[in-house]
């Protein structure tokens, strides 16, 4: 099988593509290399230098507590916010119903 591209490039674009911080999907876009094998160079590269990805990496129970309780606030506020346009809708639900009994007094004939 032909080697298309020489290891120092595989290197050097391992190290742009975890130094730009973008995803490995967008750069290697950029870059118009297949997003796996962009993904094999990248490990390859870590395995080789000895960086432990982060990914990979089990959380904490204190990183997971401080997790669990940020996702209780987003849920809450979420929570408060859904109630808050339930009300909303109530509130409209009323007006249309008034608006429709003042319509039908109008449409009334009168003697």
């Amino acid at each position: 099988m032909y080697n298309k591209y020489s290891e120092q490039m595989k290197e050097e674009t391992a190290i742009y593509i975890l130094e730009s911080g973008k995803s490995i999907t967008i750069a290697s876009k950029e870059l118009e290399i297949n997003v796996n094998t962009a993904c094999r160079w990248i490990n390859k590269y870590k395995k080789k230098h000895g960086i432990i990805s982060n990914e990979n990496k089990p959380a904490s129970s204190d990183e997971m507590q401080d997790k669990i309780k940020d996702l209780e606030k987003q849920l809450k506020a979420r929570d408060r916010e859904i109630t808050h346009h339930k009300k909303q809708l109530e509130n409209e639900q009323e007006k249309v119903e008034i608006l429709k009994k003042s319509l039908l007094i109008f449409m009334e004939p009168h003697a």
